[in-house]
């Protein structure tokens, strides 16, 4: 089997290689259309993704390969890449530079290596179980010292498809109820970016209504690495299986859990005071 070093090595080759390639593509994309609700794909999002599968097809054959947009079933269940191409299309439509390539690789059925692009910033995130997250080759640690009313809290996303409503109505009580405890919440709109940030202490803390493979793999290495709490809504250590996505400092995964319990509870019952 082929060493996690090795395999780090290759992910960075992947992302630097789709960077350069396809850099008209991703800053003027075309081709777009909507693939389901509110969800929307462009040229740059299916040239990436090739690019990166074939990359690692040919450095690294009969490995499982999974992305957003070409091979979208499922995940790894041991073993296997995890790539979303474009985090953040909709950003990148937009022409908001908050956008970025994630590529993960999974070991023992779990994210072990996790490579995130901030290609705009020219930013690249790199992380390995054991070995440290690092950022253009500088080491990242998140802050142990980081009191609630200091941290800016990324949260994310306005979630769509099926399990939208009930997904955004805790959003909203959430966000309604951590206005009054954090320093300030930001939708960034990208989740890979939100964990990357979290490492990098951009982010006190960051919460995503979602767990898709491919948006928070890489992130959640390169968050851990860094040396944040990254767990699901009961405080649970977090897996492929969790239900969101959580990642701050270990000092504030209490008082972070308590907002969280809290809009739970209320489920959408806060109301806008009246002006």
């Amino acid at each position: 089997m082929r060493d996690l070093s090795f395999r780090r090595e290759l992910a960075e080759q992947a992302v630097h290689i789709a960077v350069r390639r396809h850099s008209e593509l991703m800053t003027k994309p075309q081709m777009i259309r909507e693939k389901g609700d509110r969800d929307l794909v462009t040229a740059a999002d299916v040239e990436v993704e090739a690019t990166i599968r074939d990359h690692l097809a040919r450095h690294d054959p009969n490995t499982s390969f999974v992305g957003e947009e070409l091979h979208s079933g499922g995940g790894p269940q041991e073993e296997g890449w995890v790539l979303d191409p474009v985090d953040g299309t909709s950003n990148l439509v937009a022409g908001i530079p908050l956008w970025c390539i994630s590529l993960a690789f999974y070991s023992g059925g779990r994210p072990a290596i996790g490579v995130v692009c901030h290609v705009p910033f020219k930013e690249m995130y790199c992380a390995m179980v054991g070995d440290g997250a690092y950022v253009n080759g500088t080491r990242l640690a998140v802050s142990h010292r980081l009191s609630l009313q200091r941290a800016i809290v990324g949260v994310g996303d306005f979630a769509t498809g099926a399990a939208a409503a009930d997904a955004n109505r805790i959003r909203h009580t959430f966000n309604i109820l951590a206005a009054t405890e954090v320093h300030r919440i930001r939708m960034i709109g990208s989740a890979a970016l939100q964990l990357a940030w979290v490492a990098s202490g951009r982010l006190g803390a960051a919460i995503t209504f979602g767990n898709t493979i491919w948006d928070v793999s890489a992130g959640v290495v390169i968050a851990r690495e860094a040396g944040a709490s990254v767990f699901d809504q009961d405080g649970a250590e977090h897996t492929s299986a969790s239900r969101f996505t959580f990642a701050c400092p270990p000092c504030l995964k209490d008082p972070f859990l308590a907002l969280v319990r809290e809009a739970e509870r209320d489920g959408g019952g806060i109301e806008f005071p009246q002006l």
